[in-house]
């Protein structure tokens, strides 16, 4: 068990300048963005919301990660597309990570480095969550869960839950003040605090969310939820249900028998029935969402590709072969690598180098100035050729 102080080092540091809207491919060859860091932020930083959030999702983006530390990726995909990335508790920022990906969505690249960190991703309002697979798997669903809750309260108490406002805190606040602040912020009491244990984090600036978004941002890493009082007039801390579903109802038409058993079996973990003209669905977040979609007849749309021109890199390299380098970026480029005999011999150098949020260009020099060589782009075909 890290001490607390030593959770600073697994926050990662908030993003608190603009960037410009640079689809990233991540080649840190060696989040909570918010990711977090160790300084009070300066100022709300413009994060992707609502739709701008889907969208920068589906941006296509190759990466290459080689012996790259989880919270220097993350940071640097947050910065380029502006989302706030919450890296949780448990989840070692430090440890390193390999990842070569050819252009895919962001998401798919996401879900794909959490998932060699034994973890998993959720979307809590507009930020990206990851954190252990058996936890995030239920958080969003869970959320939801409690949404359907409050929508049925009072409306004053209604309001106070679901209204959304940015937050921030400083350096060195604990997840107790920061539930406390919440209970300030949103006039709701909030019980048996000293639940959550003793930590300290560093400094965040995060999108508008709700409530219930804001109170698991902080929770999540503990197993904590919460519940209303009987008398409805404060919440408690509980701990996180081992199971939670979510049931919604879906108008079908007549034909809801036969789509209900098209569905069972292409939804197998959740529980599909229909009633009259209405398919009942009572499963995870994920399959609700992707039942929507099938329902609404939404066809695949293609996902945007990033600019290669406005595609940042950042990598290091210790004491490995030129070739096999160079080898490696051209198959994540999509370039076709020409390499004549004269110069398979000099690329058999092993090469060290780091370089931080450069061009594609500047990262192929990076390779080969160190052999003495240079390159030529043309129709997406890289030949090596010899150096100025």
């Amino acid at each position: 068990m890290w001490p607390p102080i030593g959770n600073l080092m697994r926050f990662l540091q908030v993003i608190r300048k603009p960037f410009p809207l640079l689809p990233a491919i991540m080649v840190v060859l060696s989040l909570p963005t918010v990711i977090r860091g160790s300084e009070p932020p300066e100022k709300t930083t413009v994060w992707s919301t609502g739709v701008k959030f889907q969208q920068k999702l589906e941006v296509e983006v190759p990466i290459l990660w080689q012996n790259i530390p989880l919270r220097h990726g993350l940071r640097n995909l947050s910065e380029n597309h502006r989302l706030s990335i919450f890296l949780d508790r448990r989840i070692d920022p430090g440890q390193t990570v390999d990842c070569s990906l050819k252009k895919q969505s962001l998401d798919n690249c996401l879900r794909n480095i959490a998932g060699r960190v034994q973890a998993t991703v959720c979307y809590i309002g507009p930020i990206v969550y990851v954190g252990p697979e058996d936890n995030v798997r239920k958080l969003a669903t869970l959320i939801a869960v409690k949404k359907d809750i409050m929508r049925r309260l009072p409306t004053e108490l209604r309001r106070k839950m679901l209204n959304t406002r940015t937050w921030k805190w400083e350096t060195l606040t604990s997840p107790r003040d920061l539930i406390h602040q919440l209970a300030i912020e949103t006039e709701i009491n909030i019980h048996d605090t000293e639940r959550i244990p003793h930590d300290l984090w560093p400094a965040a600036d995060v999108p508008a969310m709700s409530f219930i978004e804001r109170f698991f941002l902080v929770t999540a890493g503990f197993d904590l939820s919460f519940e209303l009082t009987p008398d409805q007039k404060a919440v408690r801390l509980v701990p996180m249900p081992d199971h939670v579903s979510l049931v919604r109802e879906y108008r079908v038409g007549d034909q809801a028998n036969k789509i209900a058993r098209q569905f069972q079996r292409r939804f197998p973990q959740a529980d599909i029935h229909s009633e009259a003209n209405k398919l009942v669905v009572q499963g995870q977040w994920d399959d609700h969402q992707e039942i929507r979609r099938v329902l609404q007849g939404k066809p695949r749309r293609k996902p945007p590709s990033s600019s290669i021109e406005q595609t940042r890199f950042t990598l290091s390299v210790k004491q490995k072969l030129a070739a096999q380098v160079l080898a490696q970026l051209a198959e994540t480029l999509d370039l076709e690598l020409i390499v004549a005999d004269q110069f398979k011999e000099i690329l058999a150098q092993h090469i060290s180098f780091y370089v931080d949020m450069v061009t594609r260009d500047e990262l192929l020099h990076a390779v080969l100035e160190p052999v003495g060589l240079s390159f030529h782009i043309n129709d997406r075909k890289l030949e090596i050729v010899e150096g100025n």
